[in-house]
């Protein structure tokens, strides 16, 4: 029979404490985007561990997973008790991942990971000349299994001094990874830096990077705060996940976005004159437009739904179309011809508006 754990929730009773592991696990993704935008993964948050990428198949079947156990600090650490501490719940955790009640692929791996934004200074404990390896902004990743011998056998010692059973789960140890994340200590400061680095991958491809960053913190809400059903901690458990798709479709949404409000500075004049747009509605393009986006993601907008696949099934037939403008009035009225809708006129022009940008690339 599984063990409950009823520390496993402790976690999401102090809700204010996961801004941190937030805004590193976003940082990760914003800073990887190249890598994790073309993987299959999920990420979850207070599920073991602060936050853990992960896959795993239709079937469950789990082929790796990177834990992270993310920590603020206004100074640096050390080899002391607290450290000791830490590693000596991340080879636990490791332990426990081999044990979930999931199926593991018979490659599966993981690596299991310290995260902070201060530096760690690491030693081998002679107190005559100690052999040091520190983590840093110039060194930003240290892998167990590449310190040098004398310190990876002082962790073992202290470990087992703190916990004399730690050593059950020594073979965790060359899966541990420290890593340095160059993130100043206030939240407020850490949230600018995050739109500065959003800034610097996405540039002019999206305008306002502090909404865009509100964006796709707010998706991290629904799971956070989730508790893992019986004090039972699962990668698979659906409350606890977010799949890297629906990031990935919040990154595009984001982009798109902007593609449709550079198409309507440039085109929006003549296009208001082609298909009757008033001008009050004209200067309420950014909202219209942004909502027609959000509605084509939900699969419960059943009017977006049909105007979006109108306009897939279109731009799959020849048309003789040179202006861009032209060819969405032609679309909003062949629509309105053979389509009834319960939206209004003004949501349907701004939904076409937005389905050809949605489906023109």
């Amino acid at each position: 029979m599984t063990k409950t754990n009823s520390t496993i929730n402790a976690g999401v009773h102090n809700g204010t404490g996961i801004e941190f592991q937030k805004i590193c696990a976003l940082h990760i993704i914003i800073s990887e985007y190249d890598y994790y935008s073309t993987q299959s993964f999920f990420l979850s948050i207070e599920n073991y561990d602060d936050f853990i990428f992960f896959h795993h198949d239709i079937n469950d079947i789990i082929k790796w997973t990177k834990t992270f156990q993310a920590k603020k600090a206004s100074k640096g650490w050390t080899l002391d008790a607290k450290m000791h501490e830490i590693i000596d719940k991340i080879l636990s955790i490791g332990a426990a991942l081999k044990a979930d009640p999931a199926a593991l692929h018979q490659d599966y791996s993981h690596t299991l990971n310290f995260i902070t934004n201060n530096t760690l200074t690491l030693h081998d404990g002679d107190k005559k000349k100690k052999t040091h390896a520190l983590l840093n902004e110039a060194t930003i990743k240290l892998k167990y299994s590449d310190l040098d011998k004398k310190i990876q056998d002082n962790i073992k010692r202290l470990l087992k001094e703190f916990n004399d059973k730690s050593d059950a789960n020594f073979i965790e140890l060359d899966a541990l990874v420290f890593n340095f994340i160059d993130l100043p200590k206030t939240y407020k400061a850490q949230k600018e830096l995050l739109i500065g680095l959003f800034g610097s991958v996405f540039g002019d491809k999206v305008s306002d990077h502090k909404a865009a960053i509100d964006t796709l913190l707010s998706m991290f809400r629904n799971i956070e705060l989730q508790f893992n059903q019986g004090n039972i901690a699962s990668l698979t458990a659906s409350e606890k996940k977010i799949s890297g798709t629906h990031i990935n479709n919040a990154f595009n949404i984001i982009t798109t976005k902007q593609k449709a409000y550079n198409f309507w500075r440039a085109e929006g004049k003549e296009l208001s004159q082609l298909i009757k747009m008033p001008i009050y509605d004209q200067l309420r393009y950014e909202i219209q437009l942004s909502n027609c986006f959000d509605f084509f993601k939900d699969l419960t907008q059943f009017e977006h739904q049909k105007i979006l696949n109108f306009a897939k099934e279109q731009s799959t037939i020849p048309n003789t179309y040179y202006n861009e403008s032209n060819y969405i009035e032609h679309l909003h009225t062949t629509y309105k011809n053979t389509h009834n809708s319960q939206l209004s006129d003004t949501e349907v022009k701004f939904a076409m508006i937005a389905a050809y940008i949605e489906t023109r690339d």
